[in-house]
């Protein structure tokens, strides 16, 4: 029973009042900072409306006081009747002049319809080259019926403080139609320092404009934003605003709050602004007031926390400590019990691939007595098909031993271009007719360096478990592909060049509670009795020996996808060992010269089938049931010049040590063992003997036995007899 930490403790509960700490004065401090900006920009809001009215009242009180003296000016334009007369020009200046008088720092011009001065109360005669069509549509103030005009105008200079604001009022002839117009202007100088005043600092800025969207006059003179047409979109809203003369509060493309306020019998309006930063000023300092009150109040809690929190960290680092071992313990015995697990599978289907080879040599023994004999074409042909389904057979077999890791790795440059197609056409007879296979490799595929077996293994491991994830039918897809990797963390760190191999079917996917275990050992997703759940731990088992890794994702519904990276290898392309088989023919059986050969072999059928080749080889056999009646044979004086004897056997001892205890006491009697486990095959080879794997096929035997026999063949009977007795 695997020990749990309670998921209450009293260090969670600390660090969550920690936690609790921190986060609530400062959720608290947050909630309360966004209700008081909106408390902050509405008070802003109020103030900029309040100075914006006050504001309003300058320009409108002088356009005003303009008007009135426009209209005097005009009572006396309409006494004359004769507004372009030259003798005129006198007593319309006089009577201009003494108006104005009255006014200090206004000037009153009479202009034409097309902009050309016809008389001034400031200068006499009135400028003839002055002309204002170009900065005032006389004809425009008319046709839009206006009483009354703004303007601001430029009368000989440029600068700002030459420039000259005022009303403009249309002159009408006898017939009621336009005859000119009278200015009443005043510099705009004169109004700077009260629209300075009226701003309250550089904060604020204060401007007029005309409804036609025209700029007339403002504090800062040069900060203004104003332009038509608006340069931002937010600026439509206010110019929009100012058209339709009404109040209004909005925020311009600068970011600034812009208050609008309509003057009353002109075409204008006052903007009144302020930055949002400044708007928000005093919101920013209490801000900061209370994050110096909030702060200390934090940190006292956050101190008081932790202090209490390491304490109960202390007190449960010895419950932790017993925890742990308990815990080191349960894994260490589930490791345990899952290894022995895997081992006994391993010795059971080891076992297994055993007795295969035992009986696939008497097979292999049996068809080289066969050919011996006359064959007719059909017989040639039966014995043919026995000769591939052994062949077959032993393939299958190395699999077994190769998933019970007794199968020696060979690993060996391949070309999987031209491997894979073999790989699928055995996948294909343990796929069902409703699975359509499809297949990529890409045509510059790069050679990787694994063991063909082992990777034929995995193909087929994949397969099986594509067909049974698809019962219904569906598509399986096989992609080999070049893929340069960086050190990506979902492809364990690796990097440089690899080879992918894809596997991809569209069947029925893989949990996602299931997915991260499933190159587990005994994990599966099949029902049970249908799947071992080691296909998976293979391919991943066979990926990692070979320098790669394998990875897999899987949406259920939709189908699953393995992936093999594989290392590029840059060694020549090597031949496997069928490959090897096909390309180079059998070669004929060497005849023997009557040697004797000591053949030990448990197994009845395949003594008495080698028996019976090696005979017709030319050599004389005598067998011996086990290692104890071997060396009875060995001692007995009989003359021996060879031994053959199988590794496993009954009886106390095995092959292995039979040559042992052979070579031991008679070094130059050659031996030859045979075995189809590749354990004692290693164990074999690692001390110099000879080995020749089951299932053998005779070519090999004779070829080997000629190696070791020297010219003049064979031990004194009388020798043996003596050095295996002592």
């Amino acid at each position: 029973m695997r020990v749990k930490a309670p998921w209450i403790t009293a260090a969670r509960v600390l660090r969550l009042l920690l936690a609790a700490s921190l986060l609530c004065p400062l959720l608290l401090y947050a909630v309360w900072a966004v209700v008081s900006y909106g408390d902050a920009v509405e008070a802003g809001e109020r103030d900029l409306a309040h100075r914006a009215d006050r504001a309003r009242m300058l320009p409108q009180r002088e356009f005003d006081r303009q008007r009135l003296i426009g209209e005097r000016a005009l009572d006396m334009v309409a006494r004359l009747r004769a507004p372009g007369d030259p003798r005129a020009e006198r007593l319309l200046h006089d009577g201009l002049r003494g108006i104005a008088q009255q006014h200090p720092g206004q000037a009153i011009w009479l202009f034409d319809r097309a902009g050309r001065a016809l008389a001034s109360s400031a200068v006499f005669p009135a400028p003839r080259d002055l002309d204002i069509a170009e900065e005032l549509d006389v004809a425009a103030l008319h046709d839009t019926g206006a009483e009354v005009g703004v303007f601001a105008l430029s009368f000989g200079g440029s600068s700002a403080a030459e420039r000259s604001i005022g009303v403009a009022l249309p002159v009408a002839d006898a017939s009621g139609g336009l005859a000119g117009v009278v200015l009443v202007a005043q510099p705009v100088r004169h109004l700077l320092a009260p629209l300075r005043d009226l701003a309250g600092g550089a904060a604020h800025e204060i401007h007029v404009v005309h409804k036609n969207g025209r700029h007339l006059l403002g504090f800062p003179a040069q900060g203004h934003g104003w332009s038509v047409p608006p340069r931002h979109a937010a600026d439509v809203v206010l110019h929009r605003a100012v058209t339709a003369g009404t109040d209004a509060l909005h925020r311009d493309g600068a970011g600034r709050l812009v208050a609008v306020r309509p003057l009353a019998d002109v075409p204008a309006a006052a903007l009144l602004s302020v930055s949002a930063g400044d708007a928000t000023a005093a919101w920013r300092g209490s801000l900061l007031r209370g994050a110096l009150f909030t702060l200390p109040m934090v940190v006292l809690l956050c101190v008081t926390t932790v202090i209490a929190r390491r304490r109960a960290m202390r007190e449960a680092a010895a419950h932790a400590q017993v925890r742990e071992a308990l815990q080191r313990g349960e894994a260490a015995e589930e490791a345990l019990r899952r290894a022995q697990r895997i081992e006994a599978m391993g010795q059971l289907t080891g076992g297994v691939a055993h007795d295969f080879n035992n009986l696939l040599q008497v097979v292999a023994s049996s068809l080289v007595l066969v050919r011996m004999g006359p064959l007719d074409p059909r017989q040639r042909r039966a014995v043919d098909a026995i000769e591939t389904a052994a062949t077959r057979g032993e393939s299958l077999t190395r699999q077994l031993l190769s998933f019970s890791r007794r199968q020696t790795v060979a690993p060996m440059t391949l070309d999987l271009r031209e491997q894979l197609p073999k790989f699928l056409d055995l996948m294909r007879h343990s796929l069902r007719g409703n699975i359509s296979v499809m297949s990529y490799v890409a045509p510059d595929l790069w050679p990787v360096h694994v063991d063909a077996s082992e990777l034929q293994l995995a193909v087929l491991n994949l397969g099986v478990n594509a067909r049974d994830a698809m019962p219904d039918g569906g598509s399986l897809s096989i992609e080999a592909r070049n893929v340069r990797l960086d050190g990506q963390a979902e492809v364990g760190g690796l990097r440089g060049d690899f080879v992918m191999l894809m596997v991809k079917d569209n069947g029925c996917g893989i949990p996602a509670d299931i997915l991260p275990t499933v190159f587990e050992p005994f994990v599966t997703t099949k029902e049970v009795g249908k799947g071992t759940g080691l296909g998976l731990s293979q391919v991943y088992g066979f990926a990692q020996q070979a320098g790669g890794i394998a990875t897999i994702a899987s949406t259920p519904g939709r189908g699953t996808a393995v992936i093999l990276l594989l290392p590029r290898s840059s060694a020549a392309v090597a031949r496997t060992a069928e490959e090897a088989q096909d390309a180079v023919a059998e070669p004929p059986l060497k005849p023997g010269n009557r040697e004797t050969i000591l053949l030990v072999e448990d197994n009845p059928q395949i003594a008495e089938a080698t028996s019976l080749v090696i005979e017709s080889l030319g050599f004389s056999v005598v067998h011996a049931a086990d290692a104890n009646a071997a060396l009875e044979m060995l001692g007995s004086g009989m003359r021996i010049d060879l031994l053959f004897s199988d590794i496993i056997m009954p009886g106390g001892m095995t092959g292995l040590e039979l040559a042992q205890l052979v070579r031991a006491h008679a070094p130059e009697l050659p031996i030859v063992l045979t075995t189809g486990y590749s354990g004692s095959a290693r164990d074999a080879t690692a001390e110099g003997f000879t080995i020749l794997r089951k299932p053998y096929n005779f070519s090999d035997f004779s070829e080997i036995v000629r190696r070791l026999l020297p010219a003049n063949t064979g031990t004194p009977q009388n020798e043996n007899a003596e050095l295996l007795r002592a």
